[in-house]
């Protein structure tokens, strides 16, 4: 948006005039992003997006943008959030706690570690596992607690 000019001929008075009128962006304004749907909703205009493009884009219903940007829900899968920061770049440098409510703050758990901790590294559970040099399925079953640390005894 920005600065408009629009530039008339006065036929009454015979001059020349020209306005300019200063049109706020559409973020101007807006209070400090909190949420992860504060942040979606500054983002997407900033790159000039009506709900509408933002959902053609990411291949998902314009409800469920609006549901994200109303804070009403999250994306829940991790491809979602990975689709998300590549269409808007400016969600990439947001915190990981944003995208997953479910964040684990201080893991009470080795489920919950090995969740935050692939998180953190913005990795999805094949990518996590390939890193590792574990099976896909390792890591899904440790994320659910399904294997627990394993413990080793010292032999004499």
């Amino acid at each position: 948006m920005g600065n408009r000019t629009h530039t008339s001929y006065n036929q009454l008075f015979g001059f020349l005039y020209t306005l300019k009128v200063h049109l706020p962006k559409p973020w101007e304004g807006l209070p400090e992003p909190q949420t992860l749907g504060d942040h979606l909703r500054i983002a997407r205009l900033k790159q000039g997006l009506q709900v509408k493009e933002l959902a053609k884009k990411l291949g998902f219903s314009e409800c469920i943008v609006s549901l994200w940007e109303r804070g009403k829900a999250h994306p829940t899968q991790f491809w979602m959030v990975r689709k998300l920061k590549e269409i808007l770049p400016e969600l990439a440098s947001l915190p990981t706690k944003l995208f997953y409510p479910y964040f684990p703050d201080s893991p009470q758990s080795l489920a919950e570690a090995v969740k935050k901790e692939r998180l953190l590294l913005d990795l999805n559970q094949g990518e996590y596992a390939k890193r590792l040099g574990a099976g896909i399925h390792t890591i899904v079953d440790r994320e659910r607690g399904r294997i627990q640390a394993e413990r080793r005894q010292n032999m004499r």
